[in-house]
């Protein structure tokens, strides 16, 4: 409740599963971290928290499962009257960059590259993370999604909605839009034919 009074209508958390969770831990206290509600007790879910204070834009849990939690179950055959999409990631406002770089890359090995306005930090298989800097309170400013399908008759969503009442916005996208968006080009002179940089558009692709 105090969440929901504090931060309005979205997401609390975002999970992280990791093989080793006192790794991890040590990790992030050999960096000036302290992770809370560490709970190690259950040989089937050990987890610990991020406090939001952090300014990661969202809590971050950690947790190695085990036993039960370890089974991967595959989604109940669509019968074609839902819309399919696929979980791609969400976009954070955060109000301390430099430690989101710290937990995403240095401690959860994820690959930082330039996005739009900040930087998206991914993990092939199983989403993004893009980081923006805010002066305000850090939020998570929108969940993104793929349309994979629409039922016979039904459009397209809109692009921008709300998630519930917000300020989490749902950003839905097409199978031809690009997520992240690349970080705006420079105005630096255009790489020679031939040069590094020069790339065919598919090698640029992921």
């Amino acid at each position: 409740m105090r969440f929901l009074e504090h931060n309005g209508q979205g997401p609390h958390h975002f999970t992280f599963k990791v093989p080793d969770i006192e790794n991890r831990i040590s990790r992030l206290r050999g960096l000036g971290i302290e992770p809370v509600k560490i709970n190690l007790s259950d040989p089937n879910w050990q987890e610990c928290f991020l406090h939001p204070k952090l300014g990661l834009g969202a809590v971050i849990q950690l947790a190695q499962p085990g036993g039960i939690w370890t089974a991967e179950r595959e989604p109940e055959p669509a019968d074609g009257t839902l819309i399919e999409a696929e979980f791609l990631g969400a976009e954070l406002r955060c109000s301390d960059p430099a430690t989101a770089e710290t937990v995403f890359s240095r401690v959860l090995d994820g690959q930082a590259h330039p996005a739009e306005g900040g930087v998206a930090y991914s993990w092939p298989g199983s989403g993004t993370l893009v980081v923006r800097p805010t002066d305000g309170r850090a939020m998570v400013e929108a969940v993104v999604f793929r349309i994979l399908s629409l039922p016979p008759g039904r459009d397209l969503p809109e692009r921008d909605g709300l998630l519930y009442d917000g300020p989490t916005k749902v950003l839905s996208i097409g199978a031809g839009e690009a997520w992240p968006a690349a970080e705006a080009a420079t105005d630096e002179a255009p790489a020679e034919p031939g040069a590094a940089g020069d790339l065919p558009l598919e090698s640029l692709l992921p």
